[in-house]
């Protein structure tokens, strides 16, 4: 096998970097708007001009449609990215280290889609592409380093508590305890969204740094391999 065979991967990350910044950025300050809004649900209502508060309302609901949009769209880039990195590594990993037992690069991303199994099958794509990218390869089952567990943990529970908030803000009438309820939960899962975003962003370097690593007897003719 021909190192040049491989897919490189330094670009993809770049662009990957690029939308994940942009993300987190996004994330920070939808936590900010919300903090906004809570202060809103909090005001005194008795003491403030009604026409002024509708105001308020508006002005808040505005900002938010703005930042939901924004955010919408990075959204997609990164997925289409990250999906786009995971196709080429799981290829990599497989010219690398040749298994029948592999999950395939096109199902790597389909296990994201499928209920019950979307909560592990993902990450095991990820563990055999970590092990076959390591030199000498390692078994495709091996444990892997903190940082994978620890990323996965951190997505799976981020991605289950955004259905709270909007759940609730998608209900019929929900009280005001209940939009506090869902506030909160948003302020807190901005800063958990940005760690998440970070370790995902950690495991993009670590297998492409070690798929672009020279190996003996391989020569390399294509930059892109290697950076």
């Amino acid at each position: 096998m021909s190192a040049n065979s491989l897919t490189g991967l330094s670009r993809l990350r770049r662009f990957n970097g690029v939308a994940l910044l942009a993300m987190a950025a996004v994330e920070l300050v939808y936590g900010v708007i919300t903090i906004q809004y809570l202060e809103l649900i909090y005001a005194d209502r008795a003491s403030l001009d009604p026409a002024a508060l509708d105001q308020e309302w508006v002005g808040f609901q505005a900002r938010q449609d703005r930042v939901v949009s924004i955010y919408s769209m990075i959204l997609v880039a990164s997925y289409i990215l990250g999906a786009t990195w995971v196709y080429g590594a799981v290829r990599n990993a497989d010219l690398l280290d040749p298994d029948r037992k592999r999950i395939s690069p096109g199902w790597a991303i389909g296990w994201h889609l499928v209920p019950i199994a979307n909560f592990f099958m993902p990450y095991r794509a990820m563990k055999q592409t970590y092990n076959s990218s390591t030199r000498p390869a390692r078994e495709l089952d091996a444990p892997l380093p903190r940082l994978f567990p620890v990323w996965w943990g951190f997505w799976l529970a981020t991605n289950m508590a955004v259905i709270v908030p909007g759940f609730i803000y998608g209900g019929a009438s929900p009280s005001d305890r209940m939009l506090v309820f869902a506030g909160v939960t948003d302020v807190v899962l901005a800063p958990l969204s940005v760690v998440a975003i970070y370790l995902w962003w950690m495991v993009i370097t670590r297998i492409t740094d070690l798929q672009g690593a020279p190996r003996p007897g391989a020569f390399h003719s294509n930059k892109e391999v290697i950076q």
